[in-house]
């Protein structure tokens, strides 16, 4: 006797894509906003770790949960979606960053252009706006900066990704009845 694992059948379902679009693009938007406002204003490194991985977290529940509604039985659709959207909340996110850094009357050109976010994120790069250490720290700039940055991207999409794609993985799915099962 043969004992067959489930698995799932893969099917994504006519609401899949817009609703995970829909959900994990508004969730990318509000939390790319609070999480500029966030890592600008609290000046604690352990906190700004939390943020992080936080954003990627609730990313990837919001598009994991829209996946579940719409009864998505494919993981691997459903991690993209966490991945895209989170790269799309960090886009976000940086787009905010100078307006909650420095005010939205020097910074309104990066929400409408790409050049002027780009050249934010050089002068950010070359300047660096943070410091580690008491007092007068050592500011973070160039290539240190990069590393930490790529930390940070790597976090929130891969976490997003990760947990959006195990939202449902163990969770059996009846396709006579279409729901998901205990």
């Amino acid at each position: 006797m043969t004992v067959e694992k489930y698995q799932h059948s893969g099917r994504i379902g006519l609401l899949g894509v817009p609703l995970m679009g829909f959900f994990g693009g508004l969730s990318a938007i509000l939390l790319g906003v609070v999480y500029a406002y966030a890592v600008a204003w609290v000046p604690f490194v352990f906190a700004s770790f939390i943020f992080t991985a936080g954003f990627g977290f609730l990313q990837g529940t919001v598009v994991g949960w829209a996946g579940k509604i719409a009864k998505v039985r494919n993981s691997g659709v459903v991690g993209l979606f966490g991945f895209l959207t989170a790269g799309f909340g960090l886009y976000i996110s940086w787009a905010f960053d100078g307006i909650a850094r420095f005010g939205s009357e020097d910074f309104p050109a990066v929400l409408i252009s790409f050049e002027a976010l780009q050249g934010y994120i050089k002068m950010f790069y070359a300047e660096g706006f943070w410091t580690i250490g008491r007092g007068n720290g050592a500011t973070v700039s160039g290539i240190p900066l990069a590393i930490v940055w790529g930390i940070e991207t790597l976090m929130i999409v891969g976490i997003s990704w990760l947990y959006s794609s195990d939202f449902t993985a163990d969770l059996p799915f009846c396709e006579g009845c279409r729901r998901w099962s205990k």
